[in-house]
């Protein structure tokens, strides 16, 4: 049933038409999500479509957004958002996740809990500590070495996991958008924008 529905480019509501997408507004997503929400449909619509999809429009480079926004929006990519980390008592406050730069690429080294379909992603946006940005937002694709996704037991059977990064391996061009503060404040705006609708 997930392929199904990656399959409909349900998930390429809001994507603009230059990258496959529909073009539509928050409102037709929002709308999308109340029927999905009449029957519990269990599919991670609301991580990808309506959080990292417009996060990567927002922030993303072009060549960000050529590579997991045409994705998304054919249906190819489910995306997840990896913010919450063990024992932290706000999402927002300085992440223990680090990145550390070595030669072309980023080392990151850390945990993150309660992500939504993270085993199901093929795309994961983390939020890590980098050496001279300070808090900054970073891609990662699902099968690289070391990262670890463990599914949470959960009253409502819901797709929820930790996830460990140990010694994983990225480009330095996952790095969204210039990184530092200003992406996080952006993400901040996202979230309450999506909770809002």
């Amino acid at each position: 049933k997930m392929a199904e529905f990656m399959n409909a480019n349900i998930p390429g509501i809001a994507v603009p038409e230059e990258y496959g997408g529909s073009g539509q507004t928050f409102l037709e997503t929002t709308l999308l999500l109340e029927e999905m929400g009449r029957v519990l449909l269990p599919a991670p619509f609301l991580v990808t479509a309506a959080i990292v999809a417009p996060l990567l429009l927002a922030l993303g480079n072009e060549e960000q957004r050529r590579r997991w926004l045409a994705g998304i929006a054919a249906g190819h990519i489910v995306a997840t958002l990896a913010i919450l980390e063990p024992g932290a008592r706000d999402e927002w406050q300085t992440p223990t996740l680090l990145a550390q730069r070595d030669r072309s690429e980023l080392r990151l080294s850390g945990c993150k809990r309660l992500v939504p379909f993270a085993a199901q992603s093929d795309l994961l946006v983390t939020v890590a500590q980098l050496q001279d940005l300070g808090t900054s937002l970073i891609a990662v694709e699902q099968g690289n070495r070391g990262l670890s996704c463990t599914r949470l037991a959960t009253l409502g059977g819901d797709h929820l996991y930790d996830v460990c990064f140990d010694d994983v391996r990225v480009p330095q061009t996952a790095v969204i958008g210039e990184g530092g503060a200003s992406s996080v404040r952006a993400l901040a705006r996202l979230l309450l924008h999506a909770c809002a609708g």
